[in-house]
């Protein structure tokens, strides 16, 4: 974040940390960067504007660490020194326990096989006949 846009979010660019990982996510999906996606960025103050030739990472399961942890950073990907991924792994082992989870795929104002099973047994779900 550049300093100009740090003060147009309320925040002090003087006290934000530098040369250091914040968070962690998981990259869902990489697509083309839309307009749509610039003007979305720029309502957060996030962002510049668009170009044909961009890209947009999704994001997903984002978490913020605790504490900044020091690392050099770098244009493009890059790998991380050992002692950092020592650092981070916690972190990255819990974000991959949280996206292994199954989602709930119930609908609401819809009845769970079980429900409809406990039904026609007669129970309902407070356990009362």
């Amino acid at each position: 974040m550049d300093t100009e846009s740090a003060r147009e979010s309320g925040l002090n660019p003087e006290k934000l940390p530098t040369g250091a990982f914040v968070g962690i996510a998981m990259l869902s999906d990489v697509r083309p960067f839309t307009r749509e996606d610039a003007k979305a960025l720029k309502r957060r103050r996030a962002g510049g504007g668009w170009r044909p030739d961009q890209f947009a990472w999704v994001l997903r399961k984002t978490f913020r660490l605790p504490h900044p942890i020091k690392a050099k950073g770098q244009l493009r990907l890059f790998g991380v020194s050992a002692s950092v991924t020592k650092l981070v792994e916690p972190y990255v082992r819990k974000l991959q326990a949280l996206s292994r989870k199954p989602k709930s795929r119930r609908i609401p104002g819809k009845r769970s096989n079980a429900a409809h099973a406990n039904l026609r047994l007669g129970k309902r779900h407070d356990g009362r006949k």
